[in-house]
């Protein structure tokens, strides 16, 4: 009987936690409120940490320079430009001079030494929701970015309308339009060409970054160096499906044992975000694509499974006659690397002589962001030197996305056969300062002498003549042997290896 009333609490205590549940979605619909729970905008440190001042933050005097970019409808935002630290090193105090702020950067040292440098390279960077440029690890990521061996690699991020010190409020739009500005700015007012452009976006940036990058593929057949999305997704309405906030509070996952209701509530979605299409489009309009996807398996609030769906997305809009998941899956190269993770890559090339790269990387302890930018300033990643070779013939099966696609049919490249070790072929190494060729031969006029044991000295045993200057002795073989020396006399000492002779420069042998 004791057990009646526990079950009773238990109950009520489900009815009250299933009310305030459908009581909090229900206030989800409305638009106002989508807005502040997803961008999380106001969810910052500035005041135990400000902006301002790049300094609290870890980095030198002067190494980050503050700037405002003005939107084409007035809205203004506040972003860093962080410099690498080599060329920081090499122009130290000329910038700790600098008193400009965010009103004056294109008068500041930082924006010449990025818009006057014609072998510069800018990261643009794109944050995710919540905090501003300089919250938690991005100011770690920055860093690691700019403290590489590399001095021409400049970060250029801004804090989204409504984020930190920019004004206005976020929405799908705006942030768009805030993403295309940062990047107009970075190409016609600093004057970098979009060849020496990558653009990361993480997590809501990834969505920016895509937009941004599809919005001059379509108007301006504009092509940036690479595309990184790290943590990205493929749509909001998926993601609200399985996202938690904090990892504990669920959106619309309660809701999937009845598909009426979640559908019901995703339709509801206001900032859809659909960036698997956007990604698609992209490939479709670009002659030339480069795209990285980083995703971690241990990402608790946005599934490494988006990242999946965004690789299939761009992979299939890369044929005109549409790709299954299947097919997808059994052509792309696989290579499985243990503990860190594995590697997807899709390679195109067109009728038109475009080369397209999507490239996946899923990895288990974290996402190696300054690794994968690094890639980009290689040979080996660069979109024009890839090897072309044909793709596998794929059968005919279901298309994955039934949107027409006008471009020509893709080949993909195949993995070349390894020729047999050949140890002819291998060339030999050249002598180098440090290992001196060997001496000529001797010359053919010169009667050739043959070792043989030392004669008797008439005073005392023989003695070996004293080594020339700068000289190094080593230890004498068993053997003696006799050498010529250029006037032509016989001389009698220890035989020694040739890179040990009085030919060495230097007193310090090496």
């Amino acid at each position: 009987m004791a057990i009646k009333p526990i079950f009773k609490k238990a109950y009520w205590s489900l009815v009250t936690a299933g009310g305030l549940y459908f009581a909090f979605i229900s206030l989800l619909l409305n638009g106002w409120i989508q807005r502040q729970a997803f961008y999380a905008h106001r969810i910052h440190s500035t005041w135990l940490h400000d902006p301002n001042k790049p300094e609290n933050f870890g980095f030198l005097k002067n190494q980050v320079q503050r700037l405002n970019i003005i939107t084409p409808d007035g809205e203004i935002l506040f972003g860093w430009h962080v410099l690498p630290l080599t060329l920081y090193a090499e122009n130290e105090r000329a910038l700790i001079g600098q008193p400009f702020g965010a009103e004056d950067y294109e008068k500041s040292l930082a924006f010449k030494l990025l818009a006057e440098d014609p072998e510069s390279r800018l990261i643009i960077y794109f944050h995710g929701n919540a905090g501003t440029v300089a919250q938690g690890w991005r100011t770690d990521t920055y860093r690691a970015i700019t403290a590489g061996a590399s001095d021409k690699i400049h970060v250029l991020t801004v804090d989204y309308r409504g984020y930190g010190k920019s004004t206005g409020s976020p929405t799908e739009a705006g942030l768009i339009t805030d993403g295309i500005s940062l990047a107009r700015y970075a190409m016609e007012i600093a004057h970098v060409s979009p060849e020496r452009i990558v653009i990361v976006g993480q997590s809501l940036g990834s969505a920016v970054a895509t937009a941004a990058a599809e919005h001059f593929a379509v108007e301006y057949a504009v092509e940036f160096r690479c595309l990184i999305l790290c943590a990205a997704f493929s749509d909001v309405p998926t993601l609200m499906s399985t996202y938690t906030i904090g990892g504990l509070i669920p959106i619309l996952s309660p809701l999937k044992p009845y598909p009426f209701l979640s559908q019901f509530f995703a339709k509801r979605i206001q900032e859809t975000w659909f960036t698997f299409k956007r990604l698609a489009n992209l490939v479709r309009k670009s002659k030339n694509v480069n795209i990285h996807l980083i995703h971690a398996t241990n990402d608790y609030d946005i599934p490494w499974s988006h990242s999946d769906a965004l690789f299939h997305a761009a992979a299939n809009a890369t044929s005109s006659e549409g790709l299954t998941m299947k097919q997808i899956d059994a052509v792309k190269m696989n290579v499985d690397l243990g503990e860190s993770g594995w590697t997807n890559t899709w390679r195109t090339v067109q009728e038109d002589g475009g080369r397209k790269i999507i490239r996946q990387d899923i990895v288990k302890h974290g996402v190696p962001y300054e690794l994968a930018i690094s890639q980009q300033w290689t040979n080996q990643s660069n979109i024009n030197s890839e090897p072309v070779e044909k793709q596998p013939t794929i059968e005919n099966g279901s298309k994955y996305n039934s949107n027409v696609i006008s471009e020509p049919v893709f080949e993909q490249p195949t993995i070349k056969h390894t020729p047999k070790y050949n140890p002819d072929s291998i060339q030999k190494p050249k002598h180098s300062a440090r290992m001196p060729p060997p001496p000529p031969p001797r010359p053919p006029s010169l009667p050739r002498l043959h070792p043989h044991p030392a004669p008797p000295a008439p005073h005392g045993p023989a003695r070996t003549p004293p080594p020339p200057p700068n000289h190094r002795v080593l230890p004498p073989r068993t053997k003696r042997a006799e050498f010529i020396t250029p006037d032509q006399r016989a001389i009698f000492g220890p035989a020694v290896e040739p890179f040990e002779m009085a030919d060495r420069v230097g007193s310090d042998g090496l």
